[in-house]
């Protein structure tokens, strides 16, 4: 039977419930990690090289939000980029590793 534009008798679950179902994966998860913690350090450490970082890697993804990926259009004037389109955060990195650069040629000299 598909789905009529007004039926009110399947209302679903309410906005910003929790669903039962992922909260109980997520406490069983959380203990089973709780309870191992020792076991799961000792097989981190017993790896080596790419397979512990590739282990650490997919871990962070659990912590740490991956960065979202965003395309930047640089406009070419005469040679030379307009910068005014670039994201603040973009210019601060810049800008950090030009000061890098400098303190890093300073010491050479």
């Amino acid at each position: 039977m598909p789905f009529e534009k007004g039926n009110n008798l399947g209302k679903g679950r309410p906005k910003g419930s929790p669903n039962k179902v992922e909260s109980a994966t997520k406490k069983f998860l959380q203990d089973l990690i709780d309870g191992n913690t020792d076991k799961i350090k000792t097989e981190l450490n017993s790896l080596k090289g790419k397979a512990f970082l590739d282990a650490v890697f997919n871990f962070m993804e659990y912590v740490q939000p991956k960065l979202s990926r965003s395309e930047v259009e640089l406009e070419v004037i005469e040679d030379e980029i307009d910068l005014s389109k670039l994201p603040q955060e973009v210019l601060d990195k810049l800008l950090d590793s030009e000061n890098n650069e400098d303190k890093t040629s300073s010491r050479k000299i």
